[in-house]
């Protein structure tokens, strides 16, 4: 395709966009509260005596809407926002119903993101099991040191407590790479079932 073409085409497509945005934003807005004004004026103020006494004409009313309409929805806007649980339900509802909370997305996330992290969990894995055995390398060590040191009368007691300070904590670092891996395994086995299925909420015999 031409590329001055490839150009125009995108153009006119993105010229939609922004006129579907501005129209349904801000002319479809600014159209429906004239529209709004007109017929509350002339419908309903202009058959009230005692409204039109207080709004004699449609400018004077269109000022005094303005002046009290304007900061009640700013108040309204907060209030929902910020005050009530109008916007969490909103939110609620649109991740309870978007379906791609719990699918993979096709594309860079379906080709490249989850075998990612399958790999990137399985590395983790790997990586648990190495430190768990370099800790018992070093409890060993220890373990051997402290028999030699004995054996030979030079074991003093602040070196055995050093030692036992020293073996308690490896042994605590040992039961967090432990709690880890389970973990990691249940993170792959998510990834894999996504990248297998396409959904976190399909069973592994699906």
């Amino acid at each position: 395709m031409n590329f001055k073409k490839l150009l125009t085409k995108r153009f006119l497509f993105r010229s939609w966009v922004y006129f579907r945005l501005g129209y349904g934003t801000y002319l479809t807005y600014g159209f429906s509260l004239f529209g709004t004004l007109v017929s509350v004026y002339y419908l309903m103020i202009e058959n009230v005596p005692a409204l039109k006494l207080i709004f004699p004409s449609f400018t004077k009313f269109t000022i005094a809407a303005v002046l009290m309409g304007l900061p009640l929805g700013i108040i309204l806007g907060h209030m929902h926002y910020k005050r009530s649980r109008a916007y969490a339900s909103e939110q609620d509802i649109s991740v309870e119903s978007n379906p791609y909370y719990f699918k993979i997305t096709p594309g860079k996330e379906q080709q490249i993101g989850v075998p990612s992290s399958v790999l990137s969990m399985e590395a983790s894995i790997v990586s648990c099991n190495a430190s768990i055995l370099n800790v018992n390398m070093n409890l060993a060590v220890i373990d051997l040191l402290v028999r030699i040191a004995r054996s030979s009368g030079t074991l003093t007691p602040e070196m055995a407590q050093q030692c036992e300070d020293l073996s308690q904590q490896l042994k605590q670092l040992r039961e967090v790479y432990a709690q880890l891996i389970p973990r990691y395994g249940h993170f792959k086995e998510l990834c894999e079932r996504l990248a297998k299925h396409g959904d976190l909420r399909a069973t592994s015999d699906s």
